[in-house]
């Protein structure tokens, strides 16, 4: 599997070029299955990618250890009196 793996990163740093698109790809399948799971877990999630990456990255030192942000997914419980889910779980249930 490692194999595997490093023949496409190498194939897309490589050969490609584009790393950097294919990582990000990467990470949206990573959050998918995070998603999947605190779902499951009876949590709610919600990717978002409006944020300001330079001020997160720097906050938390990620360039100087080689890394980027790419989505913040906050985790929690929603509010019973949250009207946008009310009206989603109304919309199912017709």
């Amino acid at each position: 599997m490692i194999k595997v793996a490093a023949f496409f990163a190498d194939m897309h740093r490589v050969s490609l070029k584009d790393d950097h698109q294919w990582m990000a790809k990467q990470v949206y399948l990573n959050v998918g299955n995070f998603l999947l799971g605190v779902a499951a877990m009876g949590l709610d999630a919600v990717p978002i990618e409006g944020f300001d990456a330079e001020v997160l990255d720097a906050e938390f030192g990620l360039k100087e250890k080689g890394y980027t942000s790419l989505v913040v997914v906050p985790v929690g419980h929603h509010s019973v009196e949250d009207f946008k889910r009310r009206a989603a779980e109304i919309t199912s249930a017709a």
